[in-house]
């Protein structure tokens, strides 16, 4: 959907495509609700599974599950801001920098500290990725 939304239209002749732009204009209700609902339950889970990692220690199997948790939360503030995400390489900047977005208080700052994890902080990055969940979930309730 996104990169229908976001497409240049090369062959002038192409009405289909157009009927699908102008279709997009209009973010789908029921595509909202649902990213909204499944990115959150996709960072739940991310975080449930990847604090296993601490007591082993897998920096790996950590850094991986605050990655996808990370990103989960940033597509639901995609859906929720009416954005349709076609990348993820750039999309925390993107919903940062877009007009009249609702995002919670120090969202770049906390997701750009909990992604960068060592060995010393597994249960601090696991502990904040936590609340800015619990914060973004609230917001659906």
């Amino acid at each position: 959907m996104g990169e229908v939304f976001s497409c240049k239209i090369l062959d002038s002749n192409s009405n289909r495509i157009q009927q699908l732009k102008d279709y997009l204009k209009v973010f789908p209700p029921i595509y909202k609700n649902a990213s909204i609902q499944k990115f959150l339950w996709k960072c739940e889970f991310s975080l449930m599974c990847g604090k296993k990692a601490i007591k082993k220690n897998d920096i790996v199997y950590a850094s991986g599950s605050i990655f996808r948790s990370a990103m989960c939360l940033i597509y639901v503030l995609y859906a929720a801001n009416e954005m349709y995400c076609i990348n993820e390489k750039g999309s925390l900047d993107r919903v940062i920098k877009k007009d009249n977005v609702v995002l919670p208080r120090n969202f770049q700052e906390t997701i750009e500290k909990t992604i960068s994890i060592d060995k010393n902080n597994l249960s601090a990055a696991f502990y904040e990725m936590d609340k800015l969940y619990s914060t973004i979930n609230d917001m659906f309730d």
